[in-house]
């Protein structure tokens, strides 16, 4: 598992407890994720293409629900085709700038419910931010057949 920890760190997380938590980058700012579902809303189940994105901190997407082993929540699992995920990078010091960003805005593309946006504080204003996002495919995943 991958996050960010208090020290804007990326952190990779060994969730079996194999070996201790490892720094992977620095100025990390933020990292946020949204499943790519084929579930048929906006299109047609298991065609193979994403229908909708969702947050997992949505009811019935969260960890928790998706470990509950239930046959209807592995029927669920198997709609997830795809992850996309939002970093955004911050400067290391502080600059001078006529520029200031007021808000960070992820998944700009989505419907308002599922975008994701941060106010910055007056602090976080002098700084600079990047923002990457990239769609990762999940595909011959290893999941319960559908039911």
């Amino acid at each position: 598992m991958f996050g960010v920890n208090d020290n804007n760190e990326l952190v990779q997380y060994d969730l079996l407890n194999r070996n201790d938590s490892q720094v992977i980058a620095e100025n990390i700012f933020l990292m946020k994720v949204r499943y790519g579902l084929d579930n048929g809303v906006g299109g047609t189940i298991n065609d193979n293409a994403v229908d909708e994105w969702v947050s997992p901190g949505e009811s019935g997407w969260t960890i928790g629900e998706l470990m509950d082993g239930k046959a209807a929540t592995q029927q669920k699992i198997g709609f997830i085709k795809a992850i996309r995920i939002a970093v955004v990078l911050r400067s290391s010091q502080p600059v001078n700038t006529d520029a200031v960003v007021s808000s960070i805005d992820l998944f700009q593309d989505l419907a308002a419910s599922r975008q994701f946006s941060y106010t910055l504080s007056s602090t976080e204003k002098r700084y600079q931010y990047q923002v990457y996002e990239w769609v990762i495919s999940l595909r011959n995943m290893r999941v319960p057949p559908v039911i």
